[in-house]
């Protein structure tokens, strides 16, 4: 109820467009367009891609959560606290594939669970199970290319079960997973992009923008013009630092690629021109790799700045979104006005340090991670995982994209959450000496001795 309509932005248009004229930019990944390709006909507008993200996100979290506890109601319990979280429920009602992304890794925490339970039916049913999950990797690569990194201790995780009654020491068999399941999920985003590549009919713009930003805060910090004049004779370097200096740099770039309306920035058509650029990009990285490692590090450490951080406050207030012309609005797009009012005041948490980046939940994570540890919790090795997840999806982002938007920390918040409630969650049950039950007994049992005992103390004294 929270997220109808569905909260679209010019990316949602640009895949319900892409599904309905059936011709597949170069923008991003297919993954996307091609969901609205099965869906639109049927159920159209965002609302499909909304309500599948939360059916796939709820229910994998639910169902990880039971097979971890075995008890629907700390089950229930893990995911609300989770899933109405600020950070991340205000995300939910946007038709985002990073949120669909997300789903995909929370599935795929499922499986690598049922993997790692001791009691199978069957000798078939873990590299069944692993199979699935190898195949959940190219579908979450097919959405977001950088999908690998966030999964890749989940990967691992399921790797080491399968190696687990090898003769080879624990550290060589862990290096080993590492190894194996990075090497799998390599070739699973590979084949993932030459999928997209062979369905898309455009020429690629995303690339070329985020090239063509480099070079120039490249060119800005080393002072020379690093672009090859025979593509951009109208570009030197008093230019480029007066179009660094715009509001939103990157989206200048990007804008001049995709609507060709910046005589120094040309859209590049042909795959000469885009392969000569390519060349001069890496030539200029190459010759000045610590100039260009110290741009991406301070690039990096933006999230680290709570203060110059913003949150996704635009798109709690629904509008629609500029690149709509595109397409016909054949379904509804007016939010309810006590749903709208909700998520607009709830964003606002948003505002606060601990939710402005992802960094002070995923500190949180990694500690409660090393007390699991040294507190040999029953479920130390999950929440070590859920706590990689976060940072390794992180890392995914932050080295690779060129700007840091807030949803890229989505599923770093979520993962980090799924940490401290195991962690918090593990200490409880401990203390109430708690095995799991449905019924209340284990929970009331060692309540009414504690009660029995200080009675009898009080009667004594």
């Amino acid at each position: 109820m929270l997220s109808f309509p569905g909260t679209m932005t010019n990316d949602t248009i640009g895949w319900i467009f892409q599904a309905r004229s059936g011709k597949f930019g170069g923008l991003q990944p297919v993954g996307a367009p091609l969901f609205f390709t099965l869906t639109d006909d049927y159920w159209p507008g965002p609302m499909s891609l909304v309500s599948f993200n939360l059916l796939l996100i709820s229910a994998s979290l639910l169902c990880a959560l039971f097979k971890t506890y075995e008890s629907v109601i700390v089950s229930f319990i893990g995911a609300i606290f989770i899933l109405f979280y600020p950070s991340v429920l205000t995300l939910l009602p946007i038709a985002w594939r990073d949120i669909t992304g997300l789903g995909v890794t929370l599935l795929s925490l499922l499986i690598a669970i049922l993997i790692n339970q001791k009691a199978h039916r069957s000798t078939l049913t873990k590299p069944v199970l692993f199979f699935i999950l190898i195949v959940l990797c190219y579908f979450g690569a097919l959405l977001r290319t950088n999908h690998a990194a966030g999964v890749w201790p989940i990967v691992t995780f399921s790797v080491i079960a399968l190696l687990l009654k090898s003769k080879y020491h624990p550290f060589k068999r862990f290096i080993a997973s590492v190894f194996i399941s990075g090497f799998l999920l390599a070739l699973m985003t590979l084949s993932a992009m030459s999928t997209s590549r062979h369905i898309k009919a455009q020429n690629s713009i995303t690339p070329q923008a985020v090239m063509t930003y480099h070079l120039a805060l490249l060119s800005d910090r080393v002072g020379e013009d690093l672009f090859p004049k025979s593509i951009y004779p109208d570009l030197d370097l008093a230019k480029i630092r007066a179009l660094l200096q715009r509001n939103l740099p990157y989206r200048v770039f990007w804008k001049a690629f995709s609507r060709g309306n910046n005589s120094m920035l040309p859209r590049l058509s042909s795959d000469e021109d885009q392969q000569l650029l390519r060349d001069y990009y890496w030539q200029g990285v190459m010759t000045y790799k610590l100039e260009f490692m110290a741009i991406r590090l301070s690039e990096i450490l933006g999230w680290f700045d709570p203060e110059n951080r913003d949150f996704h406050r635009p798109y709690a207030k629904h509008k629609i979104p500029a690149a709509s012309f595109l397409i016909e609005l054949n379904f509804e797009t007016e939010k309810p006005g006590w749903s709208s009012k909700f998520i607009k005041n709830y964003s606002n948490w948003n505002g606060n340090l601990l939710n402005k980046t992802p960094i002070p939940l995923m500190s949180i994570a990694i500690v409660a991670a090393f007390l699991s540890y040294r507190l040999k919790l029953n479920n130390r090795n999950l929440i070590a995982v859920t706590s990689m997840v976060s940072i390794m999806h992180f890392l995914g982002v932050a080295i690779v994209v060129a700007m840091f938007p807030y949803r890229y920390g989505h599923q770093s918040n979520l993962f980090s959450l799924f940490a401290i409630t195991l962690f918090a969650i593990d200490v409880i049950t401990r203390l109430l000496k708690w095995k799991g039950r449905d019924d209340i007994e284990g929970i009331v049992k060692p309540l009414k001795g504690r009660l029995q005992m200080k009675q009898s103390i009080t009667q004594r004294l």
